[in-house]
C-alpha cells in the first residue's frame, strides 16, 4: 500500500508539473496570439485605407477624364466648323494679289481717279473700266474671304487653347490613376499579408486549443491521482487504526483473563504480586 501510495503522489507531481508547464506555454501563445491579432486588425485598416484611397483616385481620374471628354468633343466641333470654312474659302474665288477688301476698294478708287484725270485713248480708257468692273465683282469675295480668315484664326486659337487645357486634363487623370494602381497595388499586398496572418493565426489558436486540451488532460489526471493517493492513504490509516484496535481488543481480553485468575487467586488468600496488583488496577477489577 505505501509503495502504491507514494507512485500515486509521484504520479500527481509529474501531472501538475505538466499541467503548469502546459497552462504556461499557453499563456506565452495566448499573448503572442493578442499581438498578432493587434497586428491583424491594423493591416486590415491599412488596407481598407488603401481601398478609400485607391477608390478616392479613380473618381479623381474619372473627373478628369470626363472632363478632357468634354473638351476633345468641343475641339472636334471646332474643327468641323474649321474644315467648313476652309471649304467655303476654297469655294470662293480667289482675289487678285490677294488683297483684303480695304485695299482692293483704295486700288479701285485709284484706277477711278486716274480715269477721271488722266486723257486716254478711247481703247485705254475701255480696258480701264474693264479691270475696275472686274475688280469690283471680285470685292464681296474679298470681304468674305477676310471674314473666313478671321473666324478661322479665332478658331484657331480657341483650339490651340481648348487643346492645352485637355493635356493638362490628361495629364491629371494619368497621374490620379497612377496614384490609384499604386493603392491598388498596395491593398492587395496587404490582402495577402491579411490572408497569411489569419492561416498563421489559425493554425495557432489550434495549436493553443491543444495546449489547453492537455493542460486539461493532465489536470483532470492529477486530480484523479491525488484523489487515488488519498483513498489509498485512508484506507491504509483506517487499515492500520483496525490492525491496532484489534491489539488493544486482543490485550485488554488477556489482560481480562489474567484478571479473573489473579482474584480467584486473591479471593483464595494468596498473596499478589505488585504485577498482579497493576494487571487488577489496569482493568477496573480494584
Amino acid at each position: 500500500m505505501d509503495d502504491e501510495n507514494e507512485n500515486l503522489e509521484e504520479k500527481a507531481v509529474f501531472l501538475k508539473e505538466e499541467r503548469d508547464s502546459t497552462n504556461r506555454q499557453a499563456s506565452a501563445i495566448a499573448k503572442q496570439n493578442k499581438e498578432r491579432i493587434a497586428l491583424l486588425k491594423q493591416t486590415m485598416a491599412e488596407t481598407n485605407e488603401a481601398r478609400r484611397l485607391r477608390d478616392e483616385e479613380n473618381r479623381a481620374a474619372s473627373e478628369f477624364r470626363e472632363k478632357r471628354r468634354a473638351i476633345e468633343t468641343e475641339i472636334i466641333e471646332l474643327r468641323a466648323k474649321m474644315d467648313a470654312l476652309q471649304k467655303e474659302m476654297n469655294e470662293t474665288p480667289s482675289v487678285p494679289g490677294g488683297e483684303d477688301p480695304d485695299r482692293l476698294i483704295r486700288r479701285i478708287e485709284e484706277l477711278e481717279w486716274f480715269q477721271q484725270t488722266e486723257a486716254l485713248s478711247a481703247t485705254k480708257e475701255k480696258e480701264l473700266s474693264k479691270r475696275i468692273k472686274e475688280m469690283r465683282k471680285k470685292l464681296p469675295n474679298a470681304s468674305r474671304a477676310m471674314t473666313i480668315r478671321a473666324d478661322m484664326r479665332g478658331l484657331r486659337e480657341t483650339i490651340r487653347t481648348k487643346s492645352a487645357e485637355a493635356k493638362a486634363l490628361r495629364e491629371e487623370m494619368e497621374k490620379h490613376s497612377h496614384l490609384a494602381d499604386e493603392q491598388h497595388a498596395k491593398r492587395v499586398a496587404l490582402l495577402e499579408k491579411t490572408r497569411k496572418m489569419e492561416e498563421k493565426l489559425a493554425d495557432v489558436l489550434k495549436e493553443l486549443g491543444d495546449f489547453r486540451d492537455k493542460a486539461d488532460d493532465a489536470h483532470e489526471g492529477f486530480l484523479e491521482a491525488r484523489g487515488e493517493a488519498r483513498r489509498v492513504s485512508d484506507a491504509e490509516r483506517a487499515r492500520e487504526k483496525a490492525e491496532k484496535d484489534a491489539k488493544e481488543n486482543e490485550m485488554r481480553s488477556k489482560l481480562g483473563e489474567q484478571a479473573k485468575a489473579i482474584l480467584v487467586k486473591f479471593k483464595g488468600g494468596e498473596k499478589l504480586s505488585f504485577e498482579e496488583i497493576q494487571v487488577l488496577q489496569e482493568t477496573g477489577a480494584l
